[in-house]
């Protein structure tokens, strides 16, 4: 056996691509590249599962459901704020929720909101409340609501459950 051969059988594995040789810390990296890439294959597959649970109650719900960011944008729209609000999810995600607030409470909303970020000390957070909403028409409409909030990496997230207000809803049935 020459040296090269012997270098080879001690330290070295042929593959069969050439001439290239794998080291045994070669073949440890890829088992281990392997493993965290089967990993992360299952960790993916179950958060699509989770987003599938999610999208499917969020969708399924007669109750409007519209995140905020802290920078007041639509992160989430379900199917029922679309029907109350007769937008799209698609128009309205990363929009500013003021497009969902008549005008002339817009000034309010946005300072109720800064004041909320800036001290913590809430309002309406946490209270079923009613005020009027804006269509996509232009149209106000009564709706009930509740909003909550979520502390999550890398900032808060504001939730809103809504509902047309029960006498809108009966007009509108008729």
């Amino acid at each position: 056996m020459n040296g090269r051969d012997q270098e080879k059988s001690s330290s070295h594995i042929d593959i069969e691509n050439g001439d290239r040789l794998a080291t045994p810390d070669t073949i440890v990296r890829t088992a281990e590249l392997e493993r965290s890439l089967s990993e992360h294959t299952a960790t993916a597959g179950a958060l699509r599962s989770c987003q599938d649970r999610y999208r499917a109650v969020m969708d399924s719900t007669y109750l409007g459901i519209v995140t905020m960011t802290a920078d007041g944008r639509i992160e989430s729209f379900n199917r029922a704020a679309e029907h109350i609000f007769g937008y799209p999810a698609a128009a309205v995600l990363g929009k500013p929720v003021p497009l969902l607030i008549p005008e002339r409470l817009r000034a309010a909303h946005q300072s109720g909101l800064q004041r909320y970020l800036e001290t913590r000390l809430a309002t309406i957070i946490g209270h079923t409340v009613e005020f009027p909403g804006l269509r996509c028409d232009g149209v106000e409409i009564p709706i009930v609501l509740t909003i909550t909030t979520i502390e999550r990496e890398p900032a808060l997230l504001f939730i809103a459950v809504i509902q047309l207000a029960s006498g809108w809803a009966r007009s509108e049935q008729q």
